[in-house]
């Protein structure tokens, strides 16, 4: 907290969230993931880390 944004009183900072995670949702996300690891297929949604992300 040491960054001058955090003493402006005309920014508002607020963490990165788009929408509340359904666990429901999540756990099949997970556990497709999971298969596709298992069959050595990439996961849906993977980061691809050399596009420098």
């Amino acid at each position: 907290k040491n960054h001058p944004f955090w003493k402006q009183d005309n920014i508002r900072l607020w963490p990165h969230v788009a929408a509340e995670t359904n666990p429901d949702t999540a756990a099949k996300q997970i556990a497709n993931a999971i298969k596709c690891i298992d069959n050595n297929i990439v996961p849906p949604n993977t980061v691809d880390r050399t596009l420098g992300y």
